[in-house]
């Protein structure tokens, strides 16, 4: 089953708005925590 341009649409957008939501939580909760998760990381 083909998909529409309509849901395609709108998996884009839930793609780009899971992204932007994650950055503003890791921004509430502060740049010294997203290093330190970066640090163990690698």
């Amino acid at each position: 089953m083909a998909a529409s341009p309509e849901s395609v649409i709108i998996s884009n957008f839930l793609i780009f708005y899971k992204s932007h939501l994650t950055k503003k939580i890791f921004f509430i909760f502060g740049v010294n925590d997203h290093s330190e998760i970066w640090e163990k990381k690698f």
